[in-house]
């Protein structure tokens, strides 16, 4: 149980990065 919540926590963590990091260039974009 515990190797799956460390499993599901990273996986947790990439996605919010990758929405952060489309979030990013979304409001890049809109400032130009």
């Amino acid at each position: 149980q515990y190797f799956s919540y460390q499993y599901i926590a990273k996986n947790l963590k990439r996605k919010a990065k990758n929405y952060n990091s489309k979030l990013k260039t979304f409001s890049l974009n809109t400032k130009f």
